[in-house]
């Protein structure tokens, strides 16, 4: 469900919870190495605090551009430093950030390149953990051939499928590895099988970047 702004209401959307789950699979074991993580578009902060949750000793940060959505931030016991900015004008000195945490957001913002070279500065020589939904997965292509109309989620700018997105991150990252999260049925069994996810990478229905900058 979406609140008047177009934002996702906090509690309202489970598969927004599943994608928290499958981003922290990725990121739990390196969080205790990172000694500073920012969440970038945070929305709520869930995964940020989260992130503050599972490595208490870290700086989390939550940084969204929508004062309301930080204000509505619940950091509960968690040491979350919240920060209101522009995600393709970051406030963060070079290189200051060890883990960037992207999700949802680079298909929202105007200019991704700018975006991804913000993201690039901020954590120079560290990782960012960057994800999309996936234009080119099976159930979109299925439609598309039936001739059934497409829709995507409102404020959607830019749509990327498996390659493109390896392609654009691959100019602004040393190293990209993309898992994939299937969700669309019948193929939703395959996000709990490493093996199955690895061959049929390209068909996810999003794809989570791990990137070394």
């Amino acid at each position: 469900m979406l609140d008047a702004d177009g934002h996702i209401e906090l509690g309202k959307d489970p598969q927004r919870a599943e994608q928290h789950d499958f981003a922290m699979a990725i990121v739990a074991d390196k969080l205790p190495y990172m000694r500073k993580v920012l969440d970038l578009g945070c929305g709520f902060g869930e995964m940020a605090n989260r992130c503050a949750l599972h490595a208490p000793n870290r700086c989390v940060i939550a940084s969204d551009a929508s004062r309301d959505l930080l204000h509505a931030v619940n950091n509960g016991a968690h040491e979350t430093e919240l920060v209101n900015a522009n995600a393709l004008a970051l406030p963060f000195a070079f290189g200051s950030i060890d883990l960037v945490i992207c999700l949802g957001l680079i298909e929202h913002v105007a200019d991704p390149i700018r975006l991804l070279s913000q993201i690039r500065c901020a954590a120079h020589g560290g990782h960012a953990l960057i994800m999309t939904p996936n234009i080119g997965r099976p159930r979109r292509l299925l439609k598309s051939l039936r001739g059934e109309q497409l829709h995507g989620r409102a404020g959607h700018r830019f749509g990327y499928d498996y390659h493109l997105f390896l392609q654009v991150l691959e100019r602004h990252c040393k190293h990209v590895e993309i898992t994939t999260r299937f969700v669309d049925a019948p193929w939703r069994w395959l996000s709990h099988c490493r093996r199955y996810r690895r061959r049929f990478a390209m068909a996810g229905s999003e794809l989570y970047a791990w990137c070394k900058l």
